[in-house]
């Protein structure tokens, strides 16, 4: 009797297996952190969503992942009504949601944007723009 790996049907369907763990692993996740992680981020600001008693803040990080947010604390060294579309800021907070409708999400919240960076010249024209992030486990 003949070993099973020696059936050319079994090693095409193990290949598949193979296969299919290898495109698990490439798949790159769509969201900055898992729920009460506290990241710092370069954040660029693509929209704001205002309604009668709040507004949401909609960014992008240079991976084109999908950040939103309420607003910031008080003692926030910059204020998030400073900064203006397509300027790019660096925030902490804590990952307070991840979820998707229409493109994954992440929200965030207690934040402090520490620094507006501004915009780079020819940003605005460029869908992947180049910035840094850095998570960390605290």
């Amino acid at each position: 009797m003949e070993a099973m790996w020696s059936d050319p049907k079994f090693n095409h369907c193990l290949q598949k297996e193979i296969d299919a763990l290898d495109e698990k692993e490439e798949k790159e996740d769509p969201l900055v952190g898992h729920i009460g992680m506290k990241v710092e981020l370069l954040l660029k600001l693509k929209e704001v969503k205002s309604f009668p008693e709040w507004k949401l803040y909609i960014f992008r990080t240079k991976d084109d992942k999908v950040v939103t947010m309420y607003g910031v604390m008080a003692k926030s060294p910059v204020p998030l009504d400073k900064v203006s579309i397509n300027e790019c800021v660096k925030v902490t907070g804590t990952v307070a949601s991840n979820k998707g409708w229409k493109q994954p999400q992440s929200r965030l919240n207690r934040v402090k944007v520490l620094e507006n960076i501004g915009t780079a010249q020819g940003v605005e024209a460029i869908p992947q723009w180049v910035g840094s992030e850095k998570n960390k486990d605290n």
